[in-house]
């Protein structure tokens, strides 16, 4: 048996409307729509709350369901991204050995002008560019045999002169002292001051001529100078 959700009157079995009020019924509130206490003045309408358990329960699930949903579109983008990535990296090169560039040892320090300047600065210039300069550049190679024998005369130069002065000294003492008992000077003082004149001779020589190569070194000119050019001790 049904009752009108808002009198409370009581319902033919089928019936659209309710014959005291008027109200429009439909299935769903014909019988629970609403229930009814025996009072004293007869049947009193008593409205059920709906339960709440099986919405919320809709909703949950809901909820779930869009999370899952959610997450799966994100793990999707998520290697479609990573494809796409590998897909625009270009292919890894082929390691090739660089150890080669780091061998300092075999590259020069100084260039070709530079070994060419600092070969003229003594003994310890012609050891630096000797060690660390281009030695393979025939322009850096010309002035490197002019340096070296200039360095070689220079030094010998140096030694006769030391030598020549000691000669000289001597040969005066003895001179002195045969010019006294003989009568006559001895011939030791003038081979001494001949090898001084030639000492000398060797010294300026070999100073004007380093003159004239240091020059040239800085001007870039490979043009020899006298006599040193003509030699090449180094190959």
């Amino acid at each position: 048996m049904s009752f009108c959700p808002q009198c409370g009157a009581k319902l033919e079995e089928g019936a659209a409307f309710c014959a005291q009020c008027g109200t429009a019924i439909n299935s769903s509130s014909a019988g629970a729509g609403a229930a009814f206490d025996a009072g004293e003045d007869g049947f009193t309408p008593v409205r059920e709350e709906p339960n709440p358990q099986p919405q919320q329960e809709e909703t949950n699930m809901t909820r779930r369901w869009q999370q899952q949903h959610q997450q799966e579109r994100q793990r999707n983008a998520g290697a479609a991204g990573s494809q796409q990535n590998q897909a625009q990296r270009p292919p890894r090169q082929p390691r090739v050995d660089d150890s080669a560039q780091y061998q300092v040892l075999e590259r020069p320090i100084l260039n070709r002008g530079q070994t060419a300047i600092v070969g003229y600065l003594g003994w310890i210039g012609f050891l630096i560019a000797m060690i660390g300069g281009d030695r393979k550049d025939d322009y850096a190679k010309s002035h490197l045999n002019q340096a070296l024998l200039m360095n070689i005369v220079f030094t010998c130069g140096a030694i006769l002169y030391g030598i020549s002065l000691g000669v000289v000294s001597a040969g005066a003492v003895m001179s002195a002292y045969s010019y006294a008992v003989y009568g006559r000077g001895s011939g030791a003082f003038g081979f001494g001051v001949f090898l001084l004149i030639l000492a000398l001779a060797a010294l300026i020589f070999t100073t004007v001529m380093w003159f004239f190569g240091l020059i040239r070194a800085c001007r870039g000119n490979n043009k020899p100078v006298k006599i040193f050019g003509n030699f090449h001790p180094m190959k």
